[in-house]
């Protein structure tokens, strides 16, 4: 067996396999309510989120940028215009610089990845038997890999990183006439490969303090004795420049610059875009991801829910594993039983949300049901006219 391929055989105990059931109960009883609760609150949030961009959809003035007007004082305006940013952005750890909004450096470092494989199989009396399989393989890679926590860190240490991932932007800036601060910079700008000058490379080799050999090659610092060979603890340094651009912003004027737009729904509204876009077109992808988002958190608390159902039935299918032939039909039985209540319930969840957060709504949808309900069995029941 290769030290670079460990297989670990583990066998859990019926008795065990019940103790951890039992346990898992409890973890179901308290995946249940919090799933329910994440349901009610996800939809509050989308109707508050909707009804905030519906609110400032119809108060927004789009104005022009080349001026700061004092008349829109704590209005909610839609401006559009060059991103600009005041000074240079550094990264003076390494001494590299370039003309934009902000650098951001990349630090890759050849290590050992730990990546392992599991398979269970059921045993005769309700035991258990684990095969894992760890392997271990050198890549390049811009993570932190603690070789400590591998199954096997003898001969597969990893070094740590002397320089990590970091981001380096300009104080301020502007859009157009008004003042942006340094986060408000962030939504805007156009990246780019930043290339590295061929004579940076000894500068750079100093400053992080290695004796290996370091060459600029792609526009990046590669830092090792061979670039064809690397070895456990190479780096690989890259940026990326994110140039200034035109950009879109709908927000609050205050003073010179501008803030997030509280309405009266309770939501602040601060919405960017790069390029030339109007703000019906802001609103509307802001609309759309509202909508994505929403049922991005209904479908998480479907699934919370029916893992909080399927732990609390878990003890069946273990006592059932006696028998693994038993067990597998019991799991699947009790899994499509464990669908039924979560459906039932969070579907009950998201209409009383509706009802509390969108009664007229809720209203009109359940009298339109009971409407087409009463009318279906009325033509049902409703006889035949005989055609003579």
């Amino acid at each position: 067996m290769s030290n670079d391929r460990i297989v670990e055989v583990t066998q859990t105990s019926w008795l065990s396999r019940i103790k951890n059931a039992l346990a898992g109960i409890v973890i179901g009883l308290i995946l249940i309510p919090v799933s329910l609760g994440v349901m009610f609150w996800n939809e509050g949030r989308a109707v508050v989120t909707a009804r905030s961009l519906a609110e400032g959809r119809g108060l927004v003035v789009s104005v022009d940028s080349a001026k700061v007007d004092p008349a829109n004082e704590g209005h909610l305006i839609h401006i559009t215009g060059p991103v600009k940013g005041v000074g240079t952005p550094e990264d003076q750890f390494l001494g590299v610089s370039a003309d934009g909004l902000r650098i951001e450096r990349k630090v890759e470092m050849y290590q050992w990845k730990e990546d392992s494989h599991s398979e269970t199989q059921k045993k005769l009396g309700g035991g258990e038997e684990t095969t894992t399989v760890y392997t271990y393989t050198k890549v390049w890679t811009d993570e932190a890999l603690d070789s400590s926590s591998f199954k096997e860190p003898d001969g597969h240490q990893n070094p740590p990183k002397p320089v990590g991932n970091e981001t380096f932007s300009v104080d301020e800036g502007s859009l157009g006439a008004f003042q942006l601060t340094s986060d408000q910079l962030g939504y805007f700008g156009k990246s780019e490969p930043l290339v590295l000058p061929s004579d940076k490379a000894d500068d750079m080799r100093e400053r992080l303090g290695t004796d290996k050999a370091a060459r600029i090659a792609g526009g990046k610092l590669l830092v090792g004795f061979s670039a064809d060979a690397p070895m456990v603890g190479d780096l690989r340094i890259s940026y990326v420049v994110v140039k200034p651009d035109v950009g879109s912003l709908v927000a609050a004027q205050k003073g010179e610059g501008v803030a997030p737009y509280r309405t009266e729904a309770g939501n602040d509204l601060f919405l960017t875009d790069n390029g030339n876009v109007s703000a019906d077109d802001m609103f509307a992808e802001a609309v759309t991801a509202n909508t994505i988002i929403t049922w991005l958190i209904r479908a998480g608390g479907f699934l919370l829910l029916f893992i909080g159902f399927r732990l609390i039935l878990g003890v069946i299918s273990v006592l059932a594993d006696v028998v693994p032939f038993i067990g597998s039909i019991v799991s699947f039985g009790l899994g499509i039983i464990a669908f039924v209540p979560t459906l039932l319930l969070g579907a009950t969840t998201i209409a009383i949300a509706w009802l509390y957060y969108r009664p007229l709504v809720a209203i009109a949808v359940i009298a339109v049901a009971v409407l087409a309900t009463v009318g279906a069995l009325y033509l049902r029941r409703k006889p035949a006219v005989k055609v003579a």
